[in-house]
C-alpha cells in the first residue's frame, strides 16, 4: 500500500473478499482517507447475512468492523452487519436486503457536533427518508426502522466531535458498543418527533408560535 495507508482490511461483499481497502493512518495526511484495490465497488460491506434477521447497518466499513466485534458480545442478538460506505441509503443495499429477506434494519448513525456544540441532524434525517424510500420492483423493502444515536464520552467538549460505532467501540469496549446499540434503538418516528420538536422550540418566536417549515 502506498505511504501511510497502513491499514488493510480485507473488503468482504455478500461474505465473499471483493478486494481490499487501505485506511490512511497518517494525522497530517492530506491524502485520501481510504483507498481501494483496482475494480473494488465500494458499498454494502458485509460478511454471510442471516436470512430474515434484522440488519445493523451503519455508515464506514471500519464501523462495520467494530461492531461486528461488538456482535460477539451480543449473545447472539446481533447478526447482520452492513456498512453502506455511503451516508445514504441505495439501490445496491435495497437489493441486497431484499436477496436475503431483511425488512428490519437497524440504523446506527454517526452523531456530529458542529464548531458550536450543536447536533447536526440532516445526514441522519436524510439517511432515515432514504431507507424509508428503498424500493425493489416498485415495493418497500423496509417495514420497521429504528435509529441508534450513541452517546457521547461524558464530560466530553462536544464541538466539532463525532462518535460512530467505531469511535465508541474503541472508547468503552465491545460489550458497551453491544448494549448501546441493543438498548438505545428507537423507532424511526419517535427519532423525527423529537428532532422536529427541538426545531420548533429552537425558531419559536417571541409570540410563543413555531413559524411555518420543515425540519432540515
Amino acid at each position: 500500500a502506498a505511504a501511510g495507508y497502513s491499514v488493510v482490511i480485507p473488503y468482504y461483499q455478500n461474505g465473499q473478499i471483493r478486494g481490499f481497502l487501505f485506511r490512511n493512518t497518517r494525522k497530517d495526511a492530506t491524502g485520501p482517507k481510504y483507498l481501494f484495490s483496482s475494480g473494488l465497488k465500494r458499498g454494502a460491506y458485509c460478511q454471510q447475512l442471516k436470512h430474515g434477521e434484522p440488519a445493523y447497518i451503519v455508515e464506514g466499513e471500519l464501523d462495520a468492523i467494530r461492531l461486528l466485534q461488538a456482535a460477539e458480545q451480543s449473545d447472539g442478538a446481533i447478526k447482520n452487519v452492513v456498512a453502506m460506505g455511503t451516508a445514504k441509503p441505495g439501490e445496491e443495499l435495497a437489493a441486497l436486503l431484499r436477496s436475503h429477506g431483511i425488512t428490519s434494519v437497524v440504523y446506527v448513525c454517526d452523531v456530529e457536533h458542529d464548531n458550536a456544540g450543536k447536533l447536526k441532524t440532516d445526514i441522519t434525517a436524510a439517511a432515515v427518508r432514504g431507507f424509508q424510500s428503498l424500493r425493489v420492483e416498485g415495493e418497500p423493502v423496509i417495514k420497521s426502522l429504528e435509529v441508534v444515536e450513541l452517546s457521547a464520552p461524558q464530560g466530553a467538549t462536544l464541538n466539532g466531535l463525532k462518535v460512530d460505532a467505531d469511535s465508541y467501540g474503541r472508547d468503552n469496549g465491545a460489550a458497551m458498543l453491544a448494549g448501546a446499540v441493543q438498548m438505545e434503538a428507537r423507532p424511526a418516528w419517535a427519532w423525527e418527533l423529537e428532532r422536529l420538536t427541538e426545531w420548533e422550540q429552537e425558531h419559536r418566536n417571541a409570540s410563543g408560535l413555531a413559524p411555518a417549515g420543515e425540519i432540515q
